[in-house]
């Protein structure tokens, strides 16, 4: 999180994951804020985001070996403007 100008921007490092024992396929990418401790994303926890990964719409696949990287935007998940 990036707070300037009157604007708080929610960013990371492009996400990625490489693909083990099998090919990764997706077609949205959720961004859960996952409670404390729980490691996990849980029923309770609250969805902040999501975005569909292809405009086609359809299926985004990795295959065995290769990685699955979600390049973010330059302006990060999502900007608000603070208070």
């Amino acid at each position: 999180m990036d707070e300037s100008s009157g604007t708080v921007t929610f960013d990371s490092v492009d996400p990625a994951w490489t693909a083990a024992g099998g090919s990764i396929t997706a077609r949205y990418a959720v961004l859960v804020h996952v409670a404390a401790g729980s490691g996990v994303p849980q029923s309770t926890d609250k969805i902040m985001a999501y975005c569909l990964l292809d405009n086609a719409p359809a299926d985004v696949t990795a295959v065995d070996g290769a990685d699955f990287t979600i390049q973010l935007a330059a302006g990060g998940y999502f900007q608000v403007a603070s208070a």
